[in-house]
């Protein structure tokens, strides 16, 4: 749903608010509870319409992007354990397979993501030698987790298409129905009350179903987080968690940008992170609309 559509919405919430205000004033008018009858099936669609536009623009339902994010931070958990002990034994190609970003998992398709969760379960389980802090029973949960997504992976396609057939498409002709039933309101009341005893509810009427544009409606929160001694560097594989809810969000592989696309007001605290440089805290404010920010990661001291 667009913000003009949302703003349309917002207009016959308006208007179905000032029809409970009234019903039995607004039933006397001849004509008017039939058109009332039209608007309100469409104003239903549109809600329900609404509803399932809130699946994943990537097709996956909520409760798959759940599963895949649970199986990307168990993978995760103990590739980076087994990684600290792979490059103390000096095991380099060992530490390349397990050293990636949850972005390696989450921004990659299902059947890839799930490619790439085995074969670092894999990796770990063929070097348990290696890696002494990772146990079977870890190779077993991420096991687990694997297998819990690779159940819901295919209603993805499913969950797309019901985005489309009852969501998207359905759209245009009910709000082309509301459009038009708001305006017959209109015209019953103005040729009904207008000069009577009641022509202030004309009013009323007039100033519910206007369209008032109020722009963004999500409050939307972007990062690009860069090298501190380079900030034209933008670091690929950054990482942002949200404190506030433990959410975490990975850099977009085409833009470098981490988006959080629906956040609320108020002053919050961001973990930022990427591979090889040291985590801040981000403290903010966060506004209604666009909230941009560029955060500068330094890299760790040398040891000496």
């Amino acid at each position: 749903m667009t913000d003009d559509e949302r703003d349309e919405l917002d207009s016959y919430n308006r208007v179905k608010d000032f029809n409970d205000r009234y019903p039995l004033e607004l039933a006397a008018i001849l004509g008017y509870p039939a058109v009332l009858t039209i608007f309100n099936a469409a104003f239903g669609k549109i809600n329900v319409a609404a509803g399932v536009q809130a699946v994943d623009s990537s097709g996956e339902t909520p409760a798959a992007l759940d599963m895949k994010e649970k199986m990307a931070i168990i993978t995760l958990k103990y590739a980076k354990k087994g990684r600290v002990m792979s490059r103390l034994a000096g095991a380099v190609a060992l530490t390349a397979k397990l050293d990636h970003s949850k972005s390696y998992i989450m921004k990659s398709t299902k059947e890839e993501s799930i490619l790439r969760a085995s074969n670092i379960k894999q990796a770990l389980n063929d070097n348990l030698a290696i890696c002494t802090n990772v146990l079977p029973v870890n190779i077993t949960a991420i096991g687990t987790a694997i297998l819990g997504y690779s159940g819901m992976k295919n209603s993805a396609v499913e969950a797309l298409q019901t985005k489309h057939s009852h969501g998207t498409a359905v759209l245009p002709a009910q709000y082309k129905i509301a459009r038009e039933s708001v305006a017959s309101f209109y015209d019953l009341v103005d040729a009904e009350w207008s000069d009577g005893p009641l022509s202030a509810r004309v009013e009323e009427l007039r100033v519910a179903k206007e369209i008032i544009s109020t722009g963004h409606h999500d409050i939307k929160v972007f990062f690009t987080v860069v090298a501190d001694e380079d900030t034209a560097n933008v670091l690929h594989d950054a990482n942002v968690m949200d404190e506030s809810n433990l959410k975490e969000y990975a850099a977009d592989d085409d833009t470098y940008v981490v988006h959080i696309y629906h956040h609320r007001a108020g002053h919050y605290h961001f973990s930022v992170s990427a591979p090889g440089r040291i985590t801040v805290d981000f403290g903010t404010d966060v506004h209604r609309g666009l909230n941009s920010f560029t955060v500068k990661l330094k890299l760790p001291p040398p040891i000496i």
